[in-house]
């Protein structure tokens, strides 16, 4: 089963609103977050602080286990593009 990385699931969610409405909609769940580091969560430049997990979870309709699963492939495949295991 291939698994999904973080950022294309963040993608996917935020793909149902604009940037902006997904940012406004993280701070109303307590996910204080600027764009920049939106754009580099999605971008599988970097995971949110797993102290989020809860809330960004239910922002994007998703399960903290789906979050971590996430991040887990995300990290697998950045390890794969640095030549690691």
């Amino acid at each position: 089963m291939d698994k999904t990385p973080l950022s294309s699931l963040l993608r996917t969610a935020r793909s149902l609103h604009t940037q902006a409405e997904f940012t406004a909609a993280l701070a109303a769940a307590g996910v204080v977050v600027t764009p920049q580091a939106l754009s580099a969560w999605e971008r599988g430049l970097s995971v949110p602080d797993p102290a989020h997990w809860p809330q960004l979870a239910g922002v994007c309709g998703l399960t903290v286990g789906e979050i971590a699963d996430a991040v887990v492939e995300q990290r697998r495949r950045a390890a794969r593009l640095r030549g690691g295991p």
